[in-house]
Parts: structure tokens; C-alpha cells; sequence
């Protein structure tokens, strides 16, 4: 069977994904829009699409 892999994760992962970035460094991309995110209920998700964009972007900038 495969497996499904999540369109969206909520920020813990988030920042797992990115390396174990802090906190205020999550929040700041997300409030600066690198990361797109949004709440259902009370809880915040973040799209993976956005945190795999932002990570080719910023390898990008570094060879260049």
C-alpha cells in the first residue's frame, strides 16, 4: 500500500523539517510569507509545498 504523504504539518514538524530551526525563526518566515500557512479550528498548519520551496530558494541564493 503507499503511503500518503501530508500536503500539510503543523509547526513542530515544520520545524523539524527545517533542520530544528528555533521558534522565532518559524514564526518570522511564516509571518513574512516564505511559508504559507493557515489555522483550522484552533490549530496553525504550514503547507510542506511552501517549506520545500523555501529551501530550494535558499539553496539557490547560496549557488549563486
Amino acid at each position: 500500500m503507499t503511503e500518503i504523504e501530508p500536503l500539510v504539518v503543523r509547526p513542530t514538524a515544520a520545524r523539524k523539517m527545517l533542520a530544528g530551526c528555533s521558534k522565532a525563526t518559524l514564526w518570522r518566515l511564516v509571518n513574512s510569507g516564505k511559508l504559507k500557512s493557515f489555522k483550522e479550528g484552533g490549530s496553525r498548519w504550514i503547507s510542506v509545498k511552501s517549506i520545500e520551496a523555501y529551501v530550494t530558494q535558499r539553496l539557490e541564493q547560496q549557488d549563486a
